[in-house]
């Protein structure tokens, strides 16, 4: 009797509660997308974030409405890191110290924090140090904005800051990534800085075509695990890759001055737009990255 009782008082509140959202995510819905962003600002679990992608902007997954499936791919495509949804890099990283070993070095992953390389550059590091990121957002006139700041404080010479700017329109099928880095040590910086949006598709392809700049369509089936074009361009774009949109267009500022395509050999694959960054001490550089979807 007095379990039956038990769960007849819980009936109510299973029956009214919603499941809550993971986390360390913060979701947001425009009412044609559902946005999915890791937050930078909740502790880090290593294991599962890494020391590769910067944390601040990660945009996780993108679900066009009505759909309970990402046109991004929200699980690792790599047993250890995680590869997947649509992050930036900045890469090489600034050495730190020389390690006792090659391919050992304690570098400045920039965006993440300090980092040590186990052998295989960027692919295999451990944490030294990961560095914090302050959120916040705003939202105005049917436009929010989810902004991601972090300091690297003075390490060997080096040091900077790094804002990421998330800007979501009500109604809009765009997503604008706005970075800025100023660098702040007495050291000049002299990087890449590039996106690695992991578009999942049905396993085989099926139709998907994918487009560099200055270059006509591919099919995504027939191309390599890799293609490059050095060529300053604004947009890349693919299409016919799933049933939730007829394409996607990246679409850069400034232009980007190189582009990879890149997949696996199951049901995923990249477009990567790339820009150089050169910055000397006092110097500071934005870049504006958007993805469309196109319906």
């Amino acid at each position: 009797m007095r379990r039956l009782l038990f769960a007849a008082l819980l009936l109510p509140v299973f029956a009214g509660c919603r499941v809550p959202e993971e986390p360390g995510l913060l979701v947001h819905d425009t009412g044609t997308l559902r946005i999915e962003l890791i937050d930078p600002a909740i502790p880090a679990d290593v294991r599962k974030t890494g020391c590769r992608f910067l944390r601040g902007g990660w945009l996780r997954g993108v679900y066009p409405h009505g759909s309970q499936r990402s046109i991004l791919r929200t699980r690792s495509v790599h047993p250890r890191l995680p590869a997947f949804g649509f992050p930036f890099e900045f890469y090489p990283a600034p050495e730190l110290a020389f390690g006792t070993e090659p391919g050992h070095s304690t570098r400045l992953q920039l965006g993440v924090g300090i980092v040590r390389e186990k052998g295989e550059g960027r692919f295999e590091t451990v944490p030294v140090e990961l560095f914090p990121w302050r959120s916040s957002k705003e939202s105005t006139g049917g436009v929010t904005r989810f902004t991601f700041r972090q300091n690297s404080g003075l390490h060997a010479g080096y040091a900077y800051e790094l804002s990421v700017r998330v800007t979501l329109e009500q109604g809009a099928d765009s997503i604008s990534f706005e970075l800025e880095l100023a660098n702040t040590g007495g050291k000049p910086i002299e990087s890449e800085l590039y996106a690695h949006p992991f578009f999942e598709t049905v396993p085989g392809f099926g139709a998907g075509w994918f487009r560099l700049p200055g270059a006509p369509r591919e099919a995504i089936a027939a191309a390599p695990g890799t293609r490059e074009l050095v060529k300053r361009a604004e947009t890349v774009s693919a299409g016919n890759f799933s049933p939730l949109c007829n394409a996607v267009v990246i679409r850069t500022v400034p232009p980007m001055y190189r582009a990879v395509f890149w997949r696996n050999s199951v049901d995923c694959f990249s477009l990567e737009p790339f820009w150089p960054v050169s910055l000397r001490p006092g110097e500071r550089r934005k870049w504006v990255c958007v993805l469309t979807l196109i319906r």
